[in-house]
């Protein structure tokens, strides 16, 4: 069970959630909150990935990669998944 968090709604609103609830076979408004928050949540995951890849993109000229490089990158994700497996 999650945290309980008490939210007010204009009236015109809670009519809505409780339409959409039934339209789309949500058990409970909470869970048509929920998962409404859990996009909202990925939409700003989402923002963020772009904002980097646009960053990376206007940072300069690309250059090849080496073997070398491609060797530091599966050691570094090997010292994360060893990280968070200890974890």
């Amino acid at each position: 069970m999650g945290k309980e968090l008490k939210i007010s709604v204009p009236d015109p609103l809670g009519k809505w959630v409780k339409r959409q609830v039934a339209k789309k076979g949500y058990g409970s408004a909470d869970q048509f909150v929920a998962d409404v928050l859990r996009r909202e949540k990925s939409l700003e995951a989402r923002e963020r990935i772009d904002a980097l890849l646009v960053e990376s993109l206007e940072s300069g000229p690309s250059t090849p990669m080496t073997p070398r490089d491609w060797e530091e990158i599966r050691q570094a994700g090997r010292r994360r998944f060893f990280e968070r497996r200890k974890k």
